[in-house]
């Protein structure tokens, strides 16, 4: 038989797009059956928007997932889907979720094709944590915690230099692999800024988002604060930032990431949000207006230590009400970060500067162990004779 004859391709239907070959009387033939390229295998999510599915590729041989928009008539969700494709599109980062296909389904619906990411929701981890779970505190100590606070970080890093704005971060956007790796997920409200003409146009989609929406007052924080909102109200309101929450739009930038990096930081180190669990929308809009955090030193929990004083004032800057006042970027807000775990953080209060007289310390220890022993015993009985000379006088 000639191994040179070209292979003939008989099409069955038009559902999938890789060929399978076989042989009809000696003679290869490549067949495009009639099935349906994506077989459902489970929900893995559903929003207001959309429903996320874990779903079998045929023709590449792997689980992918495929969000679908559940209404493709409504302009303002058409929009946003198209501003998450085209995001996803310019950003390739490890801690940002591929783009592998985008499509219009036989119903009419678009549908978007992306990696699917094994593992859990920051959101998920928290309520372990807070629950005191063992094996999550065991898995996720602070140091552990402070590393995924430092993943988030670098990947809002990488956006914002690329001009994109996330406006949506909340622990059920980010996800944490099962080997430790950190996504950042859901760019359905990320913007451009200051890239001019290389952004995508969201003339439609802004109007749309500042038009004047009734957020009705009785709605519980389960079915409203702790989802994404658009309108006036763009965001997730328990974790948007002040200038979200008053509808000020024109000063909306990287600033108002980091504050919402620094709610959701501030739950993961001290498993308690800052503004508590108000009842309704309204409430917790004047919350994050005008409430200040408690410190996250003084948060109490019986299932782990204190925060580090040192992580608490990082909190506290990032979490600052006028957006001038918080961090200069998210690559500041990494730095600083990295200032503090290595003991090199301000000295505020008599905990900073115990803490860090206990790190400098621990590094002299590290460079000079035996300058440090005599400098130690030196110390011990100089307060020896100072103690025994009170006791002398004092008899």
């Amino acid at each position: 038989m000639n191994n040179n004859r070209t292979a003939k391709i008989r099409r069955q239907g038009t559902h999938t797009v890789l060929p399978r070959t076989d042989r009809v009387g000696g003679e290869a033939e490549s067949i495009v059956s009639d099935e349906r390229r994506f077989d459902t295998v489970a929900k893995l999510g559903e929003g207001g928007m959309g429903q996320v599915d874990l779903v079998s590729d045929k023709d590449i041989g792997r689980l992918v997932a495929v969000k679908r928009l559940k209404n493709s008539e409504d302009a303002e969700h058409v929009m946003r889907f198209a501003r998450e494709v085209r995001c996803l599109g310019q950003l390739e980062h490890p801690g940002i979720v591929p783009v592998h296909d985008v499509g219009l389904a036989e119903d009419g619906s678009y549908f978007l094709v992306m990696k699917h990411l094994e593992g859990e929701t920051l959101e998920a981890l928290i309520q372990r944590l807070r629950a005191g779970n063992a094996d999550s505190h065991a898995a996720f100590p602070m140091q552990e915690r402070v590393r995924i606070c430092e993943a988030v970080l670098r990947i809002i890093e990488y956006a914002h230099d690329r001009g994109v704005i996330h406006r949506d971060i909340k622990p059920s956007n980010i996800m944490i692999g099962r080997h430790g790796e950190v996504t950042v997920v859901d760019w359905g409200l990320a913007k451009q800024i200051n890239i001019g003409d290389a952004a995508p146009s969201d003339g439609l989609a802004d109007a749309l988002e500042n038009r004047t929406d009734s957020l009705s007052s009785d709605q519980t924080v389960d079915s409203r604060t702790s989802r994404t909102q658009t309108g006036t109200t763009l965001g997730t309101p328990l974790y948007m930032s002040p200038e979200q929450a008053s509808g000020s739009f024109d000063v909306l930038g990287s600033a108002s990431d980091l504050y919402s990096m620094g709610v959701v930081f501030y739950e993961l180190l001290s498993l308690e949000h800052y503004i508590g669990t108000p009842n309704d929308i309204t409430t917790t809009l004047d919350s994050v207006i005008g409430h200040d955090a408690r410190l996250a030193y003084w948060v109490i929990s019986p299932h782990q230590q204190r925060v580090p004083i040192e992580l608490a004032y990082w909190l506290q800057k990032a979490m600052r009400k006028a957006p001038q006042d918080r961090f200069d970027s998210a690559m500041e807000m990494r730095n600083e970060l990295q200032r503090a775990i290595g003991g090199h953080f301000d000295v505020v209060c008599p905990t900073t500067f115990s803490r860090r007289v206990f790190r400098c310390g621990m590094d002299s220890a590290n460079k000079r162990p035996l300058l440090t022993l005599l400098a130690m015993a030196a110390g011990t009985a100089f307060c020896g004779y100072g103690a025994w000379r009170m006791l002398m006088d004092w008899l």
